[in-house]
């Protein structure tokens, strides 16, 4: 799935610089980075980290999940947390 997203971002970026899709960049995708910025304070464990991404998905109606950053090491993180925050996200949509 990872590989996918990549090409989509791919095509689009190319078709931004040809001018053939005009949308701008910071609008497509929403990164793990800035979320925790954003929430990072308020956020303890992985469920809450969950629901912060299903609302900022909800509230931004970003095209795009970057897990650019790896998230802290919660007590309830699973091993599995890359795919279970893209489902997150994925399912937010």
């Amino acid at each position: 799935m990872k590989v996918w997203r990549e090409l989509a971002i791919s095509i689009i970026s190319f078709m931004q610089r040809s001018e053939l899709l005009i949308i701008p960049s910071e609008t497509l995708m929403l990164n793990l980075s800035e979320i925790l910025l954003k929430h990072g304070d308020n956020i303890s464990t992985f469920e809450e980290l969950k629901a912060t991404i299903v609302k900022e998905a909800l509230e931004t109606r970003e095209m795009f999940f970057n897990m650019d950053i790896e998230p802290p090491v919660y007590d309830d993180r699973p091993t599995n947390w890359y795919d279970q925050l893209e489902m997150t996200f994925s399912s937010a949509r």
